[in-house]
């Protein structure tokens, strides 16, 4: 991703060096956007400037540990699991063991059962597991345990 830095000056952030989970960086900005970056490195031979968006102080998953609870929105439902976004660019899987059964129906007398996941809803989760993608190691994956819903 290309950024301008002034009039005179464009550095460029590679995908690695982007927040995004399993989203598509094309997805997450636009031309114009303004973002927050920091410079890796200057070569002024070649006039190149490296940036990236992976900034410590505004990264709010490093302090999340197994037990933190989040926040975040049901992006996509399929056979690996329900997908939640709980960060800008970051998705936790919620797989359906980890959906435990409510009381259902007036007063809860419905009997026992899932609550219905869709597609846009926000619910609250907790970290179960927290571990390094396996096909890249920089990129962490999240498994969660379903809370709640949010009203």
């Amino acid at each position: 991703m290309l950024v301008a830095l002034s009039k005179a000056y464009s550095g460029y952030v590679s995908h690695s060096e982007i927040y995004r989970g399993t989203a598509k960086t094309e997805s997450l900005y636009k031309p114009g956007d303004k973002v927050e970056v920091i410079v890796l490195s200057v070569d002024k031979t070649n006039r190149d400037i490296d940036l990236s968006m992976k900034i410590p102080v505004y990264d709010k998953t490093r302090n999340w540990k197994v037990g933190t609870q989040v926040q975040g929105t049901i992006t996509d439902i399929n056979p690996h699991g329900i997908w939640v976004n709980i960060a800008p660019g970051i998705d936790g899987r919620l797989l359906d063991q980890n959906i435990k059964e409510e009381r259902s129906g007036l007063f809860g007398l419905g009997g026992m059962k899932k609550p219905t996941m869709q597609t846009g809803m926000t619910i609250v989760a907790t970290i179960i597991s927290i571990k390094p993608d396996r096909k890249n190691p920089d990129k962490m994956n999240y498994e969660l345990q379903y809370v709640r819903a949010v009203k």
